[in-house]
């Protein structure tokens, strides 16, 4: 006699409409847990790749400082001192975007 007609002959089919039921549902459970881990991954990759932006920006911030020394030199060579406010004020917010992206990339690469 095989197995399965072993354990039919045993149980009665109440039994195996429960065993069945909870088969069910742990089918259930292994879907939703994939589905979780899908939204999970692409939540990661999104992450990544923001963590991505905020470097590049970073960098930007970084090339865009630089420029804004340069000039800051040439109005000081023209003797145009009131645009040269104005571009330490452009600096300073450049410094600051590029440090406060560059810091929230870090954070984003450590979760």
């Amino acid at each position: 006699m095989s197995t399965i007609k072993t354990v039919l002959k045993h149980l009665n089919k109440e039994e195996l409409c429960t065993q069945k039921v909870d088969l069910s549902l742990v089918d259930d459970v292994v879907k939703e847990n994939r589905r979780i881990v899908g939204i999970y991954d692409e939540a990661v990759r999104d992450c990544k790749e923001a963590a991505d932006l905020l470097l590049r920006a970073s960098s930007l911030y970084s090339k865009n400082s630089t420029e804004i020394l340069s000039a800051i030199k040439k109005a000081k060579e023209l003797g145009a001192n009131d645009i040269e406010k104005k571009l330490l004020q452009a600096k300073s917010i450049a410094d600051k975007y590029g440090a406060e992206a560059k810091s929230r990339a870090k954070k984003i690469f450590s979760l």
